[in-house]
């Protein structure tokens, strides 16, 4: 699990690793696919991204690189 970090929507992503990334809130489990720096310690996403989510920064989410 990572901690969630709002990025800038739109950002460069050609050197980003794919990954999945969910996030169980109450019992509601959600997951979208992203493209994510995996040398940083939290997952940057876009904030429309994480809205669909459900998440809010500072939140832990799984992270699975493809």
């Amino acid at each position: 699990a990572m901690t969630a970090a709002a990025g800038k929507e739109g950002a460069e992503s050609k050197d980003r690793t794919p990954a999945l990334i969910g996030h169980n809130e109450s019992g509601e489990f959600r997951a979208s696919l992203a493209r994510i720096d995996s040398s940083a310690a939290e997952v940057r996403l876009d904030p429309p991204l994480l809205k669909n989510l459900g998440v809010r920064p500072g939140q832990r989410v799984h992270v699975l690189p493809l």
